[in-house]
């Protein structure tokens, strides 16, 4: 009896040391990040705009998930951007050219890195007032890490927020000038 008391008590304390060693802090982005839609405006025709965003999408080898002229709209299917997001560095991104940035999530006193990063691209082309307008929106930002359970502690999942840098939106923005 005495020994399943220890053995109880043991098994309280080690849960609750290795759960406190696994306590998250996600950490808030400190930049200014694109949070809206980027509207571009463009000279170019609605045709040429159209073609020079879907050669974009396949050198980017986006894959795309809806694509209709007549409304204007390509939506990306969910892509990897797991070579592509930063984090920030006090307040400045680690890495200017990634598409996303990722807050920083600490555990355990040491900052975590996603497993994977996936994300979708949204583009509505229309016309007005004898221009074409171009809204980028990126949708569905999501970064993860998955730690398996020991047989002390639950399963444990690491999600990262995140926004675009803008860096995507310019490289449209240059292509349709």
């Amino acid at each position: 009896m005495k020994n399943n008391l220890v053995l109880l008590i043991s098994a309280i304390f080690l849960s609750t040391i290795l759960s406190g060693c696994f306590t998250q802090e996600a950490l808030a982005l400190k930049g200014n990040y694109v949070d809206k839609p980027i509207e571009i405006i463009s000279d170019k025709p609605y045709d040429q705009v159209w073609s020079n965003i879907i050669d974009l999408f396949a050198q980017k080898g986006l894959s795309i998930k809806v694509i209709d002229k007549s409304s204007g709209l390509i939506v990306s299917e969910r892509a990897s951007f797991d070579n592509n997001y930063t984090f920030e560095e006090n307040g400045k991104l680690k890495n200017p050219n990634a598409y996303l940035v990722l807050n920083t999530v600490k555990m355990a006193g040491s900052k975590m890195v996603p497993a994977s990063v996936t994300a979708e691209w949204n583009v509505r082309i229309k016309t007005r007032e004898n221009k074409t307008v171009i809204n980028v929106n990126i949708t569905n930002i999501s970064g993860h890490r998955h730690y398996d359970a020991s047989q002390y502690s639950p399963a444990i999942n690491v999600n990262f927020e995140g926004k675009s840098t803008g860096v995507f939106e310019n490289e449209i923005a240059e292509m349709v000038k």
